[in-house]
């Protein structure tokens, strides 16, 4: 008899589940979540950087030119395929805080604004010094 209610429990219900609605502090706790998780950038920045991880490993291997024998002549030396100064700049890269999109275009608002403003008074003072100069001299 246990075994049929068992079995009985089983069964699928057929009684359709009705969504309970969700309270705004329920949704701002699911955009904080979304918010903490990488965004689409990064997870496309992680798995494009896994190719040049592999290359910096062969990049930054040391080998030598010539088979290594004892004189510590310049052929003999141990060598990287990248330059130093190519390995630092990549640390300082990766270290880089980039902008969001939004003070992205808010920084290019500014420059456009700012090189507008700067234009109209080089274009205003180029008028005055040439009414000025065209009166004293002419």
């Amino acid at each position: 008899m246990a075994k049929k209610k068992e079995e009985s429990s089983k069964k699928p219900s057929t009684k359709k589940e009705v969504k309970k609605p969700v309270s705004m502090r329920e949704s701002a706790a699911k955009s904080r979540e979304k918010a903490s998780q990488p965004k689409r950038v990064r997870k496309a920045a992680t798995v494009a950087s896994k190719p040049l991880s592999k290359t910096a490993e062969v990049a930054t291997k040391q080998r030598h030119v010539l088979p290594k024998s004892g004189t510590d002549s310049f052929w003999h030396r141990e060598r990287s395929f990248a330059p130093t100064w190519f390995k630092n700049a990549w640390n300082e890269l990766r270290q880089v805080t980039w902008p969001s999109r939004r003070e992205t275009w808010r920084l290019v608002l500014a420059v456009f604004i700012f090189s507008a403003l700067l234009s109209l008074f080089i274009a205003l003072l180029d008028n005055a010094l040439e009414t000025i100069f065209r009166n004293v001299f002419l």
